[in-house]
């Protein structure tokens, strides 16, 4: 047998081996998935967002008015709250032009002031009576209540327990429905998370008139994850 049958005889040996113990060996099985947790906490906050729509013959007069009204509708809501939760939002002034079927254009007819305030408010028994004394103090643009908590990580802590808890849960699933006996996490990858909170929209006096009717409901939180496993025989 000369050297070069050698050669030959062992590579053909050790594609074999190789061969065997491939088809020996079963490969890991990796499972993505995304999940969700979602849980609620009551609100212990809100926010206000209400002002004054003033019109003029002048931009002075509008501006006028809505100042005065603006300063009205502050010292209401001051007997509810700081006055350093009272901030304001927006100020603006605009045109107000109306179309001219003799001049066949738009001609100005006056000024529209806007004076809007975001008011905090610690206390929810204080919304209905706050929004109340504001419409009476002039107030004709509300435009929403915002509930919110001053503190969601214990809320937001249950609800990343019950993604993992649900990821675990099918995760083991897919791997003992596989044939595979042991599962171990790779990655967690938060996409996105959100707490969603009641909040109610109106630009007109209904939402103020019926103030007593308002009621906060839960703030729902939810957290979405990516998680990777690999389960292995």
């Amino acid at each position: 047998m000369n050297y070069r049958t050698v050669l030959i005889i062992a590579a053909a040996f050790l594609l074999v081996s190789i061969g065997q113990a491939c088809a020996n060996e079963s490969p890991d099985l990796t499972i993505n998935l995304s999940v969700s947790g979602t849980t609620s906490v009551e609100p212990n906050m809100a926010r206000i967002i209400l002002g004054v729509r003033a019109d003029g013959a002048s931009a002075t007069e509008a501006m006028d008015e809505a100042n005065r009204t603006g300063a009205a509708i502050v010292r209401a809501a001051a007997d509810f709250v700081k006055r350093e939760s009272i901030k304001t939002v927006d100020f603006s002034l605009h045109r107000r032009e109306q179309w001219d079927d003799d001049q066949r254009r738009n001609v100005l007819i006056g000024f529209r002031a806007v004076h809007i305030y975001d008011i905090s408010i610690q206390d929810l028994d204080h919304v209905a009576p706050l929004l109340d004394a504001a419409v009476d103090a002039g107030a004709n643009e509300i435009r929403g209540i915002h509930y919110a908590a001053e503190d969601t990580r214990a809320a937001e802590e249950t609800a990343y327990r019950r993604a993992l808890e649900e990821a675990w849960w099918k995760a083991r699933l897919i791997a003992d429905s596989s044939g595979f006996a042991t599962v171990h996490l790779v990655d967690v990858d938060e996409t996105a998370s959100s707490v969603v909170s009641g909040w109610s929209e109106s630009r007109t006096l209904m939402l103020a008139e019926s103030a007593d009717a308002q009621a906060p409901g839960q703030l729902q939180i939810t957290v979405n994850l990516r998680v990777e496993f690999r389960a292995q025989p």
